[in-house]
């Protein structure tokens, strides 16, 4: 591309210049997006996974009991800190239908306890089936639980 004046100028090198620096920046972009939602995938499914507690050389030794699943995906650091909790979540992966009076005296008094009663009963289904979709090959160890 000239300029009509005489002053031949030429504006690709320019332009070229900056489709690179473009190209450049659009890729590092990328790179440092699929790293960011990798890590974030990790994070979320270290979460919902029943933990496997390996031995020191390697082998996997136990697998996460049911209710202190339960109480770490309740958010509760120390399944210790809420027993009678994990023991309706015990009782409830063993027989769901003689849990349901013990989840009733388990809310005894408070205001909604038909409300906490219904949503603490999806919540142990959502459980029973994200522990059991994960690690098949500990099966056996899962259904000994029960």
């Amino acid at each position: 591309m000239h300029q009509e004046n005489g002053h031949g100028k030429s504006f690709r090198t320019p332009v070229v210049a900056v489709f690179f620096i473009g190209v450049v920046v659009a890729a590092a972009a990328a790179a440092y997006n699929r790293r960011k939602s990798k890590a974030v995938k990790e994070d979320h499914q270290s979460i919902i996974v029943p933990l496997l507690v390996r031995t020191e050389s390697g082998h996997v030794g136990n697998l996460e009991r049911f209710s202190h699943y339960v109480a770490r995906q309740l958010g509760i650091k120390d399944a210790n800190e809420c027993p009678k909790l994990c023991k309706l979540a015990h009782n409830y992966l063993k027989n769901p239908k003689e849990c349901e009076i013990k989840m009733f005296e388990y809310f005894g008094n408070e205001a909604e306890a038909e409300n906490l009663y219904v949503k603490l009963m999806e919540e142990f289904e959502r459980y029973i089936l994200c522990y059991f979709a994960f690690h098949w090959r500990r099966a056996s160890d899962m259904i000994t639980q029960v």
